[in-house]
């Protein structure tokens, strides 16, 4: 929704709480946090009710509850952070001593980095309340709370806005924008980076009894950083290009993880942003979406091309006509695979303060309701490099073994392939874990590896030099391909169709070398053109007899300082 006018500033989270009833534990981005006593659930009293959340502080028993939703593995450190919902108080709260107000608030780590605190309070006239807030912590002590008595059964526009540098909290209601004076104020002597937030009910009051604060509901959350407004309502965004999927068994799914390089960090480029309704992605919204990059959200504002859809695009040939692919993006940066184990249960949480693992697992088993899990691509090891030298990476090799095992487990697949790359060849601390990569074939079945370390293809990927552990988007295009053929033939055979060429592309000083195996009885035409809208022009034809053979062709006129793209067009065919 619209707010004070429209936004000109950076969106970390939007929420309108479009659930199902019940609890809101695991539904969206939100994650248990705090939980005490440990066997009470926080959805007992922070659930799901007709698309809200709702807040019951009236129970007797102590509870101690936190949800969390983060956006990012890197912290907010300056500015002002802002987060807007609508609040409804259906049962008013009653006065109490030492209670503990706050249900909303922004942290960095949770427990005393809590800051930014929103909390509510018994008005002066009956069924009425008070909204205040804290910079500092949630004792009711160190609230501000507005001298507005609201009104029970009214919607209220609420907005936040947290100084990260200063720490001060101001507060607006139902205010045109936030250039008009906040109806509160709180300022503190320590402020903390921020990213994520979470919803809070902690009734202690302090000795061994309990605080009511009623029942109330929260909606359309908004949270976003800076300060500044547009005058007129920002434009609707892009409708949204959603897919209908076909009949389930011509669904081809394939699920993402690791961490940044699989994320993708390139430059989105025009060609990136052309989509083919049989290529769809998995999206934040859990809709299934025409593929276009940036495919994850794991970074907002530094998400960009990765590997997944070049990987696509080349696969979907090698499949049947009337076949779609089905991308589930769940990779996140600056991962080690310790926190992609099964039974990781740190402090550290990703992807709205959920753990890698079960956020995984819990996409692909939803993806697979409408398709089959057909591969698993694995682009991690820039966190354990360092580490692997130290073992020769024998912890990581029993770490990724295991993690192969209980997701195949889990996912009841256990010839499920998994695709690995080793790291990019420009780094000089991975010899280690590169050779747990390279050897892992041979050691797991169904089991495949990139080599980007292949004098063929080592020049060709090349990493941004102003952001040097990822790749230049072209080098994640080729790695896409990479992945591709790596996968190409754990593809079953096409029925009533003849097997199509597996092409590999090499760089060498002559030009650029196609290979390539082609089945018998086949004519093959080798086509390049420089942009994929432009015509295809024929390099070579090529035709085998009644036994399989290798091809190569060398395009001396390869442009070195310039895209061109390449084909093998089998005689009869309909053109891609």
């Amino acid at each position: 929704m619209a707010l004070f006018g429209g936004l000109s500033a950076t969106v970390y989270l939007s929420d309108n709480f479009a659930y199902a009833d019940g609890p809101l534990t695991g539904q969206g981005p939100w994650v248990r946090g705090v939980s005490s006593p440990s066997a009470d659930d926080p959805s007992d009293h922070i659930a799901v009710e007709d698309g809200a959340v709702k807040f019951d502080w009236t129970t007797a028993a102590p509870v101690n509850n936190a949800l969390r939703a983060q956006w990012s593995e890197d912290q907010l450190t300056e500015g002002m952070i802002h987060a807007a919902f609508d609040i409804r108080v259906a049962d008013a709260p009653l006065p109490a001593d030492n209670v503990r107000p706050g249900f909303f608030s922004f942290d960095r780590s949770g427990g005393s980095q809590a800051r930014g605190w929103v909390g509510l309070r018994a008005g002066t006239e009956s069924s009425t309340y008070q909204l205040g807030v804290s910079a500092s912590s949630q004792l009711g002590s160190n609230f501000i709370f507005s001298e507005n008595d609201l009104e029970t059964g009214v919607t209220y526009r609420v907005n936040v806005g947290y100084n990260i540098a200063t720490a001060r909290t101001d507060l607006w209601i139902d205010a045109e924008d936030t250039s008009v004076t906040p109806a509160a104020t709180a300022t503190g002597s320590t402020s903390t980076g921020v990213r994520r937030v979470q919803l809070r009910l902690y009734n202690s009051d302090g000795g061994e009894g309990t605080t009511n604060l009623g029942v109330f509901y929260l909606d359309n959350l908004l949270v976003y950083s800076g300060e500044t407004v547009d005058p007129e309502p920002d434009p609707d965004p892009d409708p949204v290009d959603l897919v209908e999927l076909p009949d389930p068994k011509n669904v081809f799914l394939f699920l993402l993880i690791g961490q940044s390089n699989m994320a993708g960090r390139g430059a989105v480029e025009a060609e990136d942003l052309v989509g083919d309704p049989r290529i769809a992605f998995y999206n934040q919204n859990r809709q299934w979406e025409v593929a276009r990059d940036p495919l994850h959200w794991d970074r907002p504002g530094f998400n960009g091309v990765g590997p997944g859809l070049s990987f696509a695009r080349t696969i979907l040939p090698l499949l049947p006509p009337d076949a779609v692919i089905g991308l589930i993006p769940a990779a996140q940066g600056a991962t080690p695979i310790a926190r992609w184990e099964k039974e990781y249960s740190g402090s550290f949480t990703y992807y709205g303060g959920q753990y890698l693992y079960p956020h995984a697992l819990g996409r692909a088993l939803e993806a697979a309701e409408v398709g089959t899990l057909a591969g698993i691509l694995w682009n991690q090891g820039e966190s354990d490099a360092g580490s692997a030298e130290n073992d020769g990476g024998a912890l990581y090799r029993t770490r990724l073994h295991r993690l192969i095992n209980d997701l195949r487990t889990d996912l009841d697949q256990p010839e499920l392939p998994f695709i690995v790359s080793t790291l990019g060849p420009w780094r000089t601390n991975a010899a280690a874990i590169n050779s747990v990569f390279l050897s892992l074939p041979d050691e797991v079945p169904f089991t495949a590896t990139v080599n980007t370390l292949d004098p063929e293809v080592a020049p060709l990927l090349v990493n941004n030099p102003n952001d040097t552990p990822h790749y230049l988007t072209p080098s994640y295009r080729l790695l896409g391909r990479l992945y591709a053929e790596a996968f190409a033939p754990f593809l079953p055979p096409l029925p009533d169709q003849a097997a199509r060429p597996v092409l590999h592309i090499a760089h060498e000083a002559a030009g650029l070398r196609l290979r390539w195996n082609q089945p018998p009885g086949q004519k093959v035409h080798v086509e390049s053109s420089d942009t994929l809208t432009d015509p295809w022009q024929t390099l070579g034809t090529f035709t085998t007899g009644d036994q399989p053979e290798d091809f190569e062709y060398t395009d001396s006129e390869s442009p070195p300082d310039k895209r061109r793209f390449y084909r093998l067009r089998i005689e009869g065919d309909a053109a891609p």
